[in-house]
């Protein structure tokens, strides 16, 4: 992924997500710290027995997805929560402030609506989903944080705000956030894919490469931090135009360095590992 898809992945953030609040300005206002916050908390759940995969989009707050291999439904619980200058005020507009989950027969899809014009006041929803582990993931948030944890399935995250977490994920996965850091921990499957781009912040990511996966990183005004097997197979690229190349117990064949860039193979090259940042260093660790 170079530059110039990043900064179409940008505008398709901005612009694509239907989301009740137009624009990439998220769900937060201009309040101050001395706001005044009332909440409530919801919960739902969904029995599944053909679905596929659960998706989420929301606006503020935070988004915590966990897999259970014994769960059989989706669970969706958290709080809703507004501020602003008076209680009697957060307290009114909490109504107009809603978490919908509808069962689309093989989807679960769950969204935050509120109110288009913020007006000084602050909303954010608070999500912690559990769903069973082999259910495909999608995600979009604006302005929050995403963790998901223990999913072993196709994942997909959007977010144009905030940190994304992933720990314990096995299958291919896409990661798109504009400003915020990536951290992940993935392993792929045959053939599997993992992409991860940030256009302000950094990427560290521990991935094992089952055979001939794909590795693409992207990082604009930050630094990539990877970790890999030792035993890995696969053509490597890697380029830093402000920055620092470094691989660490990993032995690069047929190495090509020049100021800026870093190519070879590692192993017998069956998969392939790209990585890019214009302001930051590479670093990739054989462990």
């Amino acid at each position: 992924m170079n530059r110039n898809k990043v900064f179409t992945l940008v505008m398709l953030i901005c612009l694509c997500l239907p989301f009740t609040y137009g624009g990439c300005s998220g769900g937060g206002s201009s309040g101050g710290d001395d706001q005044v916050y009332v909440e409530e908390p919801f919960y739902f759940e969904v029995a599944v027995e053909n679905h596929d995969r659960l998706r989420i989009q929301a606006i503020g707050g935070s988004i915590e997805i966990t897999g259970n291999p014994a769960a059989d439904s989706v669970t969706i619980e958290g709080e809703r929560r507004v501020g602003s200058d008076s209680k009697s005020d957060a307290a009114a507009y909490l109504t107009e402030l809603e978490v919908e989950v509808t069962d689309l027969g093989t989807e679960v899809f769950v969204e935050t609506i509120q109110p288009r014009l913020a007006r000084g006041r602050n909303y954010e929803v608070d999500y912690r989903i559990t769903i069973p582990e082999n259910l495909e993931v999608f995600a979009n948030q604006v302005g929050g944080s995403v963790f998901i944890n223990s999913i072993d399935s196709q994942l997909s995250v959007n977010n144009v705000a905030g940190d994304v977490e992933l720990v314990e994920i096995v299958g291919s996965t896409r990661v798109n956030v504009v400003s915020g850091q990536i951290i992940s921990e993935v392993a792929l499957p045959l053939d599997g894919t993992l992409e991860l781009a940030t256009v302000t912040g950094s990427v560290d990511s521990q991935v094992t490469l089952l055979s001939d996966g794909t590795i693409d990183v992207t990082a604009l005004h930050g630094s990539i931090y990877l970790d890999i097997p030792q035993n890995t197979s696969a053509t490597f690229a890697a380029g830093a135009f402000e920055g620092a190349i470094r691989l660490v117990n990993l032995v690069l064949q047929d190495q090509v360095k020049t100021p800026h860039t870093l190519t070879g193979t590692l192993g017998d090259g069956s998969g392939d590992i790209r990585l890019e940042t214009d302001i930051g260093n590479i670093t990739v660790t054989g462990f």
